[in-house]
């Protein structure tokens, strides 16, 4: 199943009954261990209800709180990208090799070779579970680019198992791609995402290793419970049998020895006489044997919680069992940390397994801490740190003045420190280099003063309604445009000219180099927080195209009919897409196809239709396109009655 295409619904958007959310509920928990009750009251709030929409092909969109959470294709679910957002620990994460997201995004499959993996330690055997874990075909990841890993851009299933890829290597298509990051289901939700990986991923695995503990400690504990009532029948049974059968052996012992008396008095004994008589050390041993055991069962069952159970010839009689159902008595639990450790790490994400393994190792607070500072550290600052590399390298380099650099504020304070969001370099940076992108390469070569206006500034002017925040060159470690452009120009990306002297020009731009991999213009992310913080980023496609579900509870209807012996153009469901019947449309309408426009009331309905005379079916729906940007899959037009010269009528 791929969202690739426009989603053809099947049906009309429904609830969905109260047993059946328990059952989906239910199958979350059983399919995603490590999802916590936290993460799934986010997600799916008890209150909330739950709609669904039905697909062709056999698939259901299932759609909490105008998001797409997760859907179901021949009955396996399966979570979208906001389901992750919210708890990535889930599923294993895969890490891409830098340069391979850009071709993701367009659809494609992940093939093997490009997938970052690591060379297993001393010890392990197979690479692959060294890096994936055990998994079956079909199981589900999620996919991300080095080094931030965040945030999931695709989920993909294993088209083969562990032990297949094993024997093939890393080589061939490994990950078939169900659901990407601005697909149409992505669409379908507010195409937001957090900047930051969830404090609650951590706190779910550790809760889940806690829960594995204590159903471990349980099981250990009733075992215990269970080989101790065991052990008191076995030890009731013995002493109540055990004078019996001493008695027995000291009955024998006695008939064997009167046998020896006979050897000893001179009389030779053959058969099983002599048998008989050659078991007397066996039968005395077996009786001291008898008599100590009858004692220790004797202490045993006056103290059975704290009194040792006597082995059985010196060998425990739970020798096989683990090493803490042996001990007995007022033994100690098993440390926490211990424990942890023996939780499976196929079950773990990979970043969380980094803290539970320091768990192990006896520093379990710090190490979560220094955890969680990594992650929200290599999810936030990984650009902050290759830019002061880039600066580093690029400081000697950097030379020369521009009379074309931007007029800023002589008075700004140059050591105020941004709290929230870019610094002044990144969004100079940033702008930048989707400037480039954005540049003919038949306006080239070009002056700076071009460059800088209608390229660099216009992206910038998104980032500062996103942080709240202007550009200013002379707060940015560069002071000026034309230092900056030096920089650049000394690390590859652009090629200068200086006709006169402070008149730069821009010769050529190196688009292949590494600054541009994986950014595109497609996958822009606009910082545009939803809560006013920043704290999600919501990528271009997203912001351009309206959700599906929040724009539309039906289609819009263009027919023509005859009414009162004139051709009428009907337009219905307008308002269902937040278009306003007004007097702007009345009159842009009026102008367009010179004829008169009026607004009626559908009888029995609460949806107004729009009248239009004459016949202008297509050239309707084209001015609603140009007009609303609606796309083709929500205008359905009736031709009946419209001739092939009505359609081809220019207005």
């Amino acid at each position: 199943m791929s969202f690739a295409k426009a989603l053809q619904f099947k049906g009309n958007e429904c609830l969905v009954k109260a047993s059946e959310c328990r059952k989906f509920r239910q199958q979350l928990r059983t399919q995603f261990p490590l999802l916590s009750s936290e993460q799934l009251e986010r997600i799916w709030p008890n209150k909330s209800q739950l709609r669904q929409q039905q697909l062709q092909g056999r698939t259901t969109i299932y759609i909490c709180n105008e998001q797409p959470i997760f859907y179901v294709h021949e009955r396996a679910l399966y979570p979208s990208l906001y389901f992750l957002h919210v708890a990535p620990q889930i599923m294993t994460a895969v890490a891409l090799a830098k340069g391979v997201a850009p071709a993701l995004l367009r659809g494609a499959d992940v093939f093997m070779p490009g997938v970052v993996v690591d060379k297993p330690e001393a010890g392990h055997v197979s690479w692959v579970v060294h890096n994936f874990g055990k998994f079956a075909k079909g199981d589900l990841v999620w996919v991300s680019e080095i080094p931030t890993m965040w945030p999931p851009l695709a989920i993909a299933k294993w088209t083969l198992s562990y032990d297949e890829m094993e024997m093939r290597g890393q080589k061939g298509k490994g990950l078939e791609v169900v659901h990407i990051m601005d697909d149409q289901l992505w669409l379908a939700g507010n195409g937001q995402f957090p900047l930051q990986r969830p404090d609650t991923a951590v706190r779910a695995v550790q809760q889940y290793e806690e829960q594995q503990l204590e159903q471990q400690l349980a099981a250990a504990q009733e075992a215990r419970l269970q080989l101790k009532e065991k052990r008191l029948s076995e030890a009731q049974a013995y002493v109540a049998n055990g004078p019996n059968k001493l008695r027995k052996q000291r009955k024998l012992l006695r008939q064997i020895q009167a046998l020896c008396d006979r050897i000893e008095a001179g009389e030779q004994l053959v058969g099983d006489s002599l048998a008989k008589a050659n078991r007397k050390q066996a039968v005395e041993d077996e009786i001291a044997f008898i008599e100590q055991r009858l004692e220790k069962l004797d202490f045993f069952l006056q103290s059975p919680d704290t009194a040792p159970y006597p082995p059985v010839d010196g060998i425990s009689e739970d020798a096989d069992l683990p090493l803490e159902e042996q001990k007995w008595g007022d033994e100690e639990e098993p440390k926490s940390a211990q424990a942890q450790a023996d939780v499976p790490a196929d079950v773990v994400d990979d970043w969380a397994l980094a803290a539970s393994a320091a768990a192990a190792s006896g520093t379990e607070a710090e190490a979560t801490q220094d955890q969680e500072h990594e992650l929200v550290e290599d999810a936030d600052g990984a650009a902050d740190r290759q830019g002061e590399q880039e600066a580093e390298q690029g400081g000697d380099a950097v030379g020369g003045e521009d009379e074309e650099d931007e007029d800023e504020d002589e008075d700004v304070d140059d050591k105020e420190e941004e709290e929230q969001g870019m610094t002044q370099d990144e969004m100079l940076f940033t702008g930048f280099l989707f400037g480039l992108q954005n540049v003919p390469r038949t306006s080239l070569p070009m002056l700076v003063s071009t460059l800088s206006g209608p390229y660099i500034t216009a992206y910038c002017r998104k980032l500062r309604r996103a942080q709240g925040q202007e550009l200013r060159v002379k707060q940015t470690k560069w002071k000026k445009l034309g230092v900056f452009l030096r920089e650049m120009e000394a690390q590859g990306i652009i090629k200068l000219a200086e006709d006169k002297p402070g008149v730069l020009s821009l010769l050529s731009i190196d688009l292949a180099h590494d600054a541009f991999v994986g950014l595109s213009e497609d996958d822009e992310l606009v910082c545009e927080g939803a809560d006013g913080e920043g704290q999600f980023a919501v990528t271009k496609k997203s912001k351009a195209q309206a959700s599906q579900f929040k724009a539309t509870k039906g289609k819009i209807t263009i027919c023509m009919r005859r009414i009162r012996n004139k051709n009428k153009t009907i337009v219905e469901n307008l308002t269902k897409f937040g278009i306003h019947l007004d007097n702007d449309l009345k009159r842009a309408l009026s102008n367009k196809f010179s004829g008169s426009v009026s607004i009626v009331e559908a009888h029995g309905q609460g949806n107004p239709q729009l009248h239009i005379q004459g016949k202008y079916v297509t050239q309707v729906a084209q001015f609603l396109k140009e007009r609303y940007s609606i796309p083709d899959a929500f205008i359905v037009t009736n031709l009946k009655g419209v001739t092939k010269k009505d359609r081809e009528v220019n207005v």
